[in-house]
């Protein structure tokens, strides 16, 4: 026979009677929790396109940058007089 009297207790309501600290839910656990977010092109500075996407670190979705090739320096001449 179920008792009529037991409800679910909400998270907050746990903290008022446990105590303690209350945390706030972890955004994502995984990567697969961050694909909603989608993809994007970025353009890099030398024209050239790269994908970028989501990646959970910390609980957290955070932007994972494309990789844009790093811009070419050239080599120093000198000038004879």
């Amino acid at each position: 026979m179920k008792n009529p009297n037991i409800i679910k207790l909400s998270r907050e309501d746990l903290k008022n009677v446990f105590g303690g600290t209350l945390y706030p839910a972890l955004e994502c656990y995984s990567n697969r929790d961050c694909a909603h977010y989608g993809e994007a092109l970025i353009m890099c500075s030398d024209g050239t396109s790269s994908m970028t996407n989501y990646t959970c670190m910390g609980g957290t979705c955070m932007m994972n940058t494309g990789i844009c090739p790093s811009p070419e320096i050239g080599v120093p001449t000198i000038a004879q007089p």
